[in-house]
């Protein structure tokens, strides 16, 4: 089969634009401020700024409701104006545009807009701030807008853009059925540029407003109209019910989105409505402001228009726990002056925050990942600020997905601990204290800490996963960031989980928690007693726990660990190791046994436990062979991709009662980006680097190419006919940045500000981010160099590089100011305090 290829840029991805729900545009948004949507026919969509969980603002009518756009009017050379509806289905019979080109490079979106008609070339950028190891700055409830208008002619022209917001204000979430109650707009001036405010008369969400505005640019002519929509005749009964609503067609010059027709053909807003019912906050009015700036744009210039739109949703409550427990916002806390105190932070600043928004993508530029790997990993980052919530209180929640709103699940940290270690390790430390905080005094801990809840914790779940991964994303986050305190505070809840996990969950005797069906992740693929996945990750768990006891000088609890993992180890590797591979579980109990081959099964324990330094979890040599049957049972007869399950013969091992003949995809005939990439990561870790590196290329190439939706992290698909059949924005797709660090060989060791790169292939040129460093590692058949491309000196005790055939740099002592690079030969000799190895490159 034909697959056309998709534009893949050196910074993001293009595709033409498309009407329809599906597929997906990519979410803009904070972290933790919520998100919406520029949807692949340049139209708003998926509003879930009002405190949306897992649901978003309906999507608006076509009509006279559908009154957020933007729109753009250029001046022919005679005077008389052309303007478009910046969308491919522009609402109301206005005029819209016959094509556009999509390109998202998280966290910008750009639009370029195609009407041969259109005397102007167009694009429109849209982006929220997002600054690895900047929490505050990505975490602003604020977007910024910016129309950029190219004037190709030999004549100047006149032109105008307009952005247009409805203020749809509405009680929490689970009304969105509910009528608007009470919003009001008004004008209120901005550093030189006015704004739309849109506030609510509802006592229930005093405060809460959306704030449209232009951000003053020279050059620039600026308007504003706060209500441009009157109100169609009809009559309104207590607080939400309206009756005899009449016919818009039947008011008087009722034409409330023709009006635009003044802007989109002479440039200018349509009027103030003025429109008042007199029924005050029982009023359903949803009125709508916008704002416009005009541009005289020169011959072969390009000028631009650009505006903010910021958010301020403070009533923000827990969905189900009793008593509606109060939850807030940390922006709110930050910026108690609300929407118009974040524009006022923010708007200053928008040069700076978009520079830094982008400058660390440049870091991937010539990297060593093919193009559609590269774009699936940047852009699977718009899952965080889609599935994040930072509350009042200052804690910090992580969804599972948009299909499971599991709040904070324990197991999948093991998912998002590396990028999240890196990125943001002050929000991976809340999460983490998040669980630990639910600990009982039994020592178990919380599978989640809620369903759409932050209050209905769950227990036993996943319990057998849990116990495992919650001590190895505390080992991530102890390791990779220098906080000792963090590690002294965590260890004693890391500490009783294993005990706990040793106490409770092995009633077979085997050192592994048991597995009673679905209690391990898969949850329509059942498996019992020792599974081999979670036993690799139980060992890794238990190498992390002996790691950390030493670093703190608990000797006791280190040889605790040590004769655990003794005790697992020798169960798994005389149990379940068949001489090919490790068979899925074995119960000594029951003797019941399965000789399935899953390809998940030892890839979440032995990659990370090499990510972290620890002792191998398997034998080498086994791990090898187990990975060459894998390639031979699992990949290679898949007709896409892989498969999550085979029998001892290559046969499809579909789960309990279905059969593939009679009844739909399986999870254990699936593949899923969260099973290739650690598989992956294996192979690359144990000699397979060319099988490996294909077989996630071809993954990438099939989302990027043949889905054509980069931006829904879907999370299973059918390995006889890649068609995807579940899951939807799965935190778990995170992952795939633990290829970063395997396809350098990367162990950091922040505490001893020590880097060790044991590349499983040269050349190998990638980006590394984290508290320690955060630059680019580039190391070929010449030696190695680090660009420090961060704004602070990155200061080193020890690195020390490892080629595939034996030759080695070490260094000692080592400061790299910011811009500045380290560079170091293959057996050059190496020099104590050899600070003269760091200096500055040009620009």
């Amino acid at each position: 089969m034909r697959i056309e290829k998709t534009n893949l840029p050196a910074d993001g991805i293009t595709y033409p634009g498309t009407t329809g729900a599906e597929p997906l545009g990519m979410p803009i948004g904070g972290i933790g401020t919520s998100t919406f949507e520029i949807g692949r026919d340049g139209a708003f969509k998926n509003n879930r700024l009002q405190n949306g969980w897992t649901t978003s603002l309906p999507q608006r009518p076509k009509g006279i409701d559908d009154g957020s756009f933007i729109s753009v009017c250029v001046s022919r050379e005679n005077g008389q104006g052309i303007g478009r509806i910046m969308q491919l289905d522009a609402p109301g019979g206005l005029p819209g545009l016959p094509g556009l080109k999509y390109t998202g490079r998280f966290p910008f979106v750009d639009l370029d807009y195609d009407d041969p008609q259109f005397p102007a070339a167009v694009r429109l950028e849209v982006f929220s701030p997002f600054i690895p190891l900047n929490s505050d700055d990505s975490s602003l409830p604020i977007a910024f807008f910016t129309v950029k208008i190219h004037n190709p002619g030999d004549k100047p022209i006149r032109a105008g853009a307009a952005m247009s917001w409805v203020n749809d204000i509405v009680y929490e979430n689970y009304f969105r059925g509910w009528a608007a109650i009470g919003n009001r707009n008004e004008i209120a001036g901005h550093g030189g540029a006015p704004a739309v405010r849109m506030t609510t008369l509802d006592d229930a969400l005093a405060g809460s407003e959306y704030l449209l505005a232009g951000i003053k640019q020279k050059g620039v002519r600026w308007q504003a109209v706060a209500d441009w929509r009157p109100q169609a005749p009809g009559r309104v009964i207590g607080r939400n019910l309206m009756v005899d609503a009449g016919d818009t067609r039947a008011m008087p010059g009722f034409q409330p989105l023709h009006a635009w027709r003044t802007f989109l053909e002479r440039g200018r807003l349509p009027p103030e409505s003025r429109y008042d019912d007199g029924l005050g906050r029982f009023s359903q009015h949803k009125p709508i402001g916008a704002v416009a700036g005009t541009v005289t744009v020169a011959p072969g210039a390009t000028r631009e228009i650009p505006f903010a739109l910021s958010w301020f949703f403070p009533h923000h409550y827990d969905r189900i726990s009793t008593g509606r427990m109060f939850l807030g916002h940390r922006y709110a806390v930050r910026f108690p002056g609300g929407a118009v105190e974040v524009l006022r932070h923010a708007a200053p600043r928008r040069a700076e925050l978009r520079e830094r928004s982008q400058s660390w993508r440049r870091q991937f530029a010539d990297c060593t990942l093919p193009p559609a790997l590269r774009a699936m990993l940047l852009e699977n980052l718009y899952l965080l600020p889609r599935l994040t919530w930072w509350l009042a209180d200052d804690t910090f929640y992580m969804f599972e997905s948009i299909d499971c709103p599991r709040v904070t699940a324990t197991i999948l940290n093991r998912y998002y601990a590396a990028v999240m270690a890196a990125l943001f390790p002050d929000l991976h430390a809340r999460l983490l204290r998040g669980v630990a905080a639910a600990q009982l005094p039994s020592g178990e801990i919380p599978s989640t800490l809620g369903i759409n809840s932050i209050r209905r914790r769950e227990y036993r779940i996943f319990n057998s996963g849990d116990a495992a991964i919650f001590p190895l994303a505390v080992a991530w986050q102890a390791r990779w960031n220098n906080d000792q305190a963090f590690a002294a505070e965590m260890y004693p809840i890391l500490k009783k989980t294993l005990q706990w996990a040793v106490r409770e969950l092995d009633g077979n005797g085997d050192g592994i928690p048991d597995v009673h069906g679905l209690d391990q992740g898969w949850d329509d693929f059942t498996m019992f007693g020792c599974v081999a996945y979670i036993a690799d990750q139980w060992l890794a768990a238990l190498k992390a726990g002996e790691a950390l006891a030493r670093r703190l000088g608990d000797a006791r609890f280190a040889g605790w660990c040590r004769q655990r993992s003794a005790k697992a180890s020798s169960f798994v590797e005389n149990t379940l190791w068949n001489g090919k591979y490790y068979n899925l579980s074995a119960d000594p109990l029951t003797g019941e046994a399965s000789k399935i081959c899953f390809t998940d099964q030892f890839t979440y324990g032995t990659v990370a436990a090499r990510m972290l330094d620890l002792p191998d979890i398997h034998p080498a040599e086994r791990v090898r062979a187990a990975l060459e049957s894998i390639w031979k049972m699992n990949i290679q007869p898949a007709k896409f991709i892989g498969r999550a399950a085979s029998n001892p013969d290559g046969t499809p091992a579909n789960r309990p009662g279905n059969d593939a003949r009679k009844s739909g995809p399986s999870q254990s005939n699936c593949f899923s980006p969260v099973m290739i990439v650690p598989l992956a990561c294996a192979a690359m870790q144990h000699g397979m680097f060319d099988q490996a590196l294909a077989l996630l290329d071809e993954m990438a190439g099939t989302l990027i190419h043949r889905l054509r939706d980069p931006w829904s992290a879907r999370l299973m698909f059918d390995s006889r006919d890649g068609k995807w059949f579940y899951g939807m924005h799965y935190s778990d797709c995170l992952i795939g940045w633990d290829l970063l660090y395997v396809m350098l060989g990367l162990t950091l060791d922040a505490p001893a500000a020590s880097m060790t790169f044991r590349p499983p292939r040269l050349p190998a040129r990638l980006p590394v981010f984290g508290k320690l460093f955060t630059g680019v590692a580039t190391i070929g058949e010449t030696g190695m160099d680090l660009h420090n491309s961060s704004e602070r000196p990155a200061l080193f005790r020890k690195i020390t590089v490892n080629a595939p055939d034996g030759r080695q740099i070490a260094a000692e002592n080592l400061s790299i100011q910011p811009g500045g690079v380290w560079k170091s030969d293959w057996g050059e000799k190496q020099l104590k305090n050899n600070k003269n190895h760091a200096r500055r490159i040009s620009k």
